[in-house]
């Protein structure tokens, strides 16, 4: 590892280098002081936002005691939970503004409507796709993890956004879990030296961070299925190094916590990691959020740490930690003290960065700084084992490019769930390689294939698992005509084997399919069973036996088509 993982080295392409001290434990003045009164004027705008932050910190908790004392039971109740996607409730009365959160594991995400995921139809959210954070991992620099979170956290307050939903510091132990991509690799010690320049990074621009997911979040499928049970060496030596540098070292404001559960218990409302290790051991001040629709009891939540509920499937005021909690505190369940220390800590961070400052950071988006920088961690992420003088490309002797594989000419900014970036501009492998070796290199594209029989490619399939992963909606019926439906769930592709092989089994399976070209495509069936295919409606294989069967269909570039399949049997198909 590089010398400079000793250090926190702060990239040049902040001008608060000056202030990262003083943010690091986040306080703040009341909203009525203000640095004119001041006899001693700063003389630039960088010593003037370093004193303002010193002023921030003098007066924090003694503001956090002032506006708690004013707060009606309810008011405290409404900052407890979303009261939209991505916002909690303002008390207008005492200047406490809606606090807005945003996902943005590498670039902040394309606005959305208030109350459903619908794109909000903005046309000024474009924000600068980063890298993704295992690309900063793989960098083994920490300046690039700085330089990856003063970006984050300037278009996030350029957005007015006061909570950035990353990073992601989850350890990449199953090579199949879907968002490995977001962490910051597999390695404790080294996503633990990372994460610290990138909070700081993230918070010196007036925007908290949200280390997640705490914890053990080790897969995507099915995540909330998943009970974690290590045991409490490999809990504290693997697992959680990242998550105790970000609190103690680095000042994170908030932590999202994980869907699966921990030991029996959803992690959100886990005694041991949240109240007995980040609370108590760690000293933690800040604030423990939702991931969005988890699994939690409203007594369980309250009493073992979480601090806000977002984004559960039901009216805002029936999530758990709103109605339902304030019911259980006039019945005497649930002490007044218990919400009052969620209040303190939101209060401390919405002052921390600056929500009740008029002199708060305003950020900048899409400019060419910004770009470079996205540039250079793409490069500093990138790993060359061996170069035989191939590398750099000798343009001048280049006749012919094979260009091979189905991610050659894709763009990903527009990703799913909480990856998706609206970039001003994706520049994707093949149209780097034109634009640079122009029309004297002649460039051939093949996608790669194999000669098994495999399930349809997950970039044709445009309908998706909740968690952003392409997915095909599956039913299974415990009769033929498809009247008595066992279950529904939805599965990664288009292969099925039976739960238990030699009974029977009605299955249906749809997905939406989106191909990448016009033209003949020549769709394969391998099964044992009775199996029917139908696109929109039209019915193009019906066949019964083991055999692997082959059909032409004309399909459009763009359009969307219906994929139906219907299954009875007591083996499987692809």
């Amino acid at each position: 590892m590089r010398d400079s993982l000793k250090c926190w080295s702060i990239s040049a392409i902040t001008s608060l280098i000056c202030a990262s001290v003083v943010l690091i434990n986040g306080c703040s003045p009341g909203p009525e002081q203000s640095l004119s009164q001041s006899q001693n004027q700063p003389s630039t705008a960088d010593e003037f936002h370093a004193a303002r932050l010193a002023e921030r910190q003098a007066g924090v908790e003694q503001q956090v005691e002032h506006l708690l004392s004013k707060l009606t039971l309810e008011e405290k109740i409404s900052l407890l939970h979303g009261n939209s996607k991505f916002s909690i409730a303002a008390v207008e009365r005492l200047g406490i503004h809606e606090m807005w959160m945003s996902d943005g594991p590498h670039g902040v995400r394309r606005e959305i409507n208030r109350h459903d995921w619908g794109d909000a139809g903005w046309d000024d959210d474009q924000s600068t796709y980063l890298p993704a954070l295992t690309a900063v991992a793989a960098s083994w620099n920490p300046d690039m993890a700085t330089l990856h979170g003063n970006v984050l956290g300037a278009e996030a307050r350029e957005r007015n956004k006061d909570i950035i939903l990353g990073p992601g510091v989850n350890l990449a132990r199953l090579p199949l879990n879907g968002r490995n991509f977001e962490y910051m690799g597999e390695d404790p010690f080294l996503a633990a030296q990372l994460v610290v320049p990138e909070v700081i990074a993230i918070q010196q621009n007036d925007v908290a961070a949200s280390v997640k997911h705490y914890a053990l979040n080790t897969r995507e499928m099915n995540r909330r299925g998943v009970n974690a049970k290590p045991d409490e060496r490999t809990l504290r030596e693997v697992y959680l190094p990242a998550f105790e540098a970000a609190v103690k070292e680095a000042g994170v404001h908030t932590i999202m916590g994980a869907y699966n559960e921990f030991r029996g218990t959803n992690a959100n409302q886990s005694e041991h990691l949240n109240n007995t290790i980040l609370k108590g051991e760690w000293g933690y001040q800040g604030i423990l959020l939702t991931d969005w629709n988890v699994d939690i009891n409203t007594y369980d939540a309250a009493m073992n740490g979480l601090d806000i509920e977002m984004g559960t499937n039901a009216p805002y005021d029936q999530f758990r930690l709103a109605q339902p909690l304030l019911e259980m505190m006039k019945s005497g369940q649930v002490a007044e003290s218990v919400v009052d220390d969620k209040v303190r800590r939101i209060l401390r961070v919405q002052l921390s960065i600056g929500m009740m400052d008029k002199y708060r950071l305003s950020g900048e988006r899409n400019s060419l700084a910004h770009q470079q920088a996205a540039r250079k961690i793409a490069e500093q992420g990138v790993v060359l084992l061996k170069n035989d003088g191939l590398l750099p490309l000798q343009q001048e002797k280049l006749k012919h490019v094979l260009v091979m594989g189905p991610n050659a000419q894709k763009a990903h900014a527009g990703g799913g769930g909480s990856s998706e970036v609206n970039a001003l501009y994706e520049v994707t492998p093949l149209q780097g390689l034109k634009e640079q070796l122009g029309d004297d290199v002649k460039i051939t594209v093949l996608r790669a294939r194999s000669e098994k029989l495999v399930p349809i490619a997950g970039d044709y399939v445009v309908t998706r698992h909740w968690t952003g992963t392409p997915a095909w909606n599956i039913k299974r019926f415990s009769d033929p005509a498809h009247q008595q439906l066992i279950y529904a769930d939805q599965v990664v592709d288009s292969t099925y084997q039976v739960e238990k092989p030699g009974t029977v089994e009605h299955i249906q399976l749809m997905a939406e399919i989106q191909p990448l070209a016009t033209g003949l495509h020549i769709l394969k069936v391998n099964t044992q069973g009775q199996f029917k295919l139908s696109v929109n409606g039209e019915e193009l294989i019906d066949f019964e036996g083991n055999d692997t069967l082959r059909k032409g269909v004309e399909l459009v570039k763009g359009e969307t088509y219906q994929f139906e399949i219907t299954y009875a049997g007591a083996e499987q198909f692809t």
